[in-house]
């Protein structure tokens, strides 16, 4: 009886193995997902962004595109020039950035320069920052320094508002104001 019980506990666990063998064949067989892979590369890349009346709202250039083909970009030294009633306001350049599939959003990554046209009296310094064209905005969570004729404004984070031109200042904002 004892001999039996053996033997049946030795079958199922070699009809147990011999599936567990099959499936994980079965599952090296399978067709694997598809990896993202280059498209293809552009140099010297400049694109415009026209407002719903046709004139500019953004230019974006960079020394090299790379696109994916699952839609996203990545952008070698961006440069992006941001546009209200025709006239450029914001020049923003970075180290790298991405572009999101559908376009709509961009992210500077790295240390990001922004300075404000035309007379470029305001900077600021940062570090990876995304660009959202639908709500007209730019962000980040990064330590910030903003450099203006009266002084210099640090802060964790920032958002800076393309129709208004304001800037915000998220949180930890200490300021060293001069008199003119």
């Amino acid at each position: 009886m004892k001999n039996r019980l053996i033997g049946l506990l030795l079958v199922i666990l070699a009809g147990g193995s011999t599936w567990l063998l099959r499936s994980l064949d079965q599952d090296s067989h399978r067709t694997p997902s598809v990896s993202r892979y280059v498209d293809y590369t552009l140099h010297d890349f400049e694109a415009h962004r026209l407002d719903h009346h046709g004139q500019p709202a953004q230019s974006l250039k960079a020394q090299q595109l790379i696109h994916y083909n699952s839609g996203e970009s990545e952008l070698i030294a961006p440069h992006l020039t941001i546009y209200q009633d025709q006239t450029a306001q914001w020049d923003v350049r970075s180290q790298r950035g991405e572009v999101s599939a559908d376009g709509n959003e961009i992210w500077l990554l790295g240390a990001v320069h922004w300075r404000k046209l035309p007379r470029m009296e305001t900077e600021i310094f940062t570090h990876d920052v995304r660009v959202d064209h639908a709500q007209q905005l730019a962000e980040t969570q990064a330590p910030s320094r903003i450099i203006h004729p009266n002084g210099t404004t640090e802060s964790i984070g920032l958002r800076v508002f393309f129709a208004t031109q304001q800037v915000a200042l998220l949180s930890t904002v200490r300021g060293r104001y001069e008199r003119p």
